[in-house]
C-alpha cells in the first residue's frame, strides 16, 4: 500500500471542507453541502491530474504515464468466495481505478492504477486495500474462467483443477491511498505493521516442496526471501510409507 499525505496550509483549500463547499442549485436558489471525497473523486478523475499524482509517487516526477494512455474503469467490483458448504458475497467500491493502455513494439501493455481517497485515520486500511486489489484479481479470473467455459477450452488436468491455463497472466494492480485529515497519519502503511509478529524479525518465508513420484518422497525446502537474493532455513526428506 502507498500511502501519501496531504496537509493543506492555514486558510487555503477551503473548496475541500464540508464547510467550505458548496454547491449551488440553479433552479431553487439554495446551496448544498458537497463532501471533500466527492470533490477529490472528481478531481482525480481527470486524466492528467491522475497520471501526474502517479508519476510523482512512483516515478519521481518522470513523465512514464501519460494521460492519454488511461481509461476509466468500473469502480465497483463484486467478487463470489467459493467455500465448500457455502458461497460468500464480496463487494468492493474504489474512489478511482483506471487502467493504462500502452501501446509498446510487442503488443500493448496493461496496468491498473487504484486510488483511495481518505479522510480519517482508518487503522485496517492495509486490509482494505488488500481486498480492493484481491477484488480486482478476483474480477479478471473470473473474466477468464467464463471465457474457457464458454468456448470449452482444451486444457490438461492441472489447468482444469485451476480453471485457467498455465500461460494466463492477470494485468497488474497498483493502489495508492491519499490522506487529507487533520491529524498525522499513526496508522500502518503495510500488513506487516497490523501483525502481531514483534518478536520476529521482517522477513518473508517461502516453503518449496517437490514430490518424487518413484520413491513416493517429499522434498520441502523452508526459504527466507531478502530483496532478490533466497536463503535456505531448513531442508529436509519425507519418506511416505503406505
Amino acid at each position: 500500500m502507498l500511502l501519501i499525505t496531504i496537509k493543506s496550509r492555514e486558510n487555503s483549500n477551503r473548496q475541500y471542507s464540508p464547510k467550505y463547499t458548496k454547491e449551488e442549485n440553479i433552479i431553487g436558489g439554495k446551496e448544498k453541502t458537497v463532501s471533500p471525497d466527492t470533490v477529490l473523486k472528481n478531481y482525480w478523475n481527470g486524466n492528467e491530474e491522475f497520471a501526474d499524482l502517479f508519476n510523482a509517487v512512483l516515478f519521481g516526477g518522470s513523465q512514464v504515464i501519460k494521460p492519454y494512455e488511461l481509461e476509466n474503469e468500473d469502480t465497483e467490483a463484486s467478487v463470489l468466495l467459493e467455500h465448500r458448504d457455502h458461497t460468500q458475497s464480496i463487494k468492493a467500491v474504489r474512489d478511482n481505478i483506471k487502467i493504462q493502455k500502452k501501446s509498446t513494439v510487442y503488443g500493448v501493455q496493461f496496468v491498473l492504477l487504484g486510488l483511495e481517497s481518505q479522510e480519517h485515520i482508518h487503522y485496517a486500511m492495509p486490509l482494505r486495500v488488500m481486498g480492493y486489489d484481491y477484488a480486482t484479481y478476483k474480477k479478471q479470473y473470473d473474466s477468464l474462467t467464463r471465457q474457457y467455459k464458454e468456448h470449452k477450452t482444451d486444457m490438461d488436468e492441472h489447468e482444469f483443477l485451476s480453471r485457467m491455463k498455465k500461460t494466463d497472466r492477470l494485468t497488474p494492480v497498483i493502489s495508492v491511498v491519499i490522506y487529507y485529515g487533520e491529524k498525522v497519519w499513526d496508522a500502518a502503511t503495510s500488513l506487516y505493521g497490523i501483525l502481531n509478529i514483534r518478536r520476529w524479525r521482517r522477513m518473508s518465508m517461502i516453503i518449496v516442496c517437490f514430490w518424487s513420484k518413484p520413491d513416493k518422497t517429499i522434498c520441502i525446502f523452508i526459504m527466507e526471501a531478502t530483496g532478490i537474493y533466497l536463503t535456505c532455513l531448513k531442508f529436509c526428506w519425507i519418506k511416505i510409507i503406505q
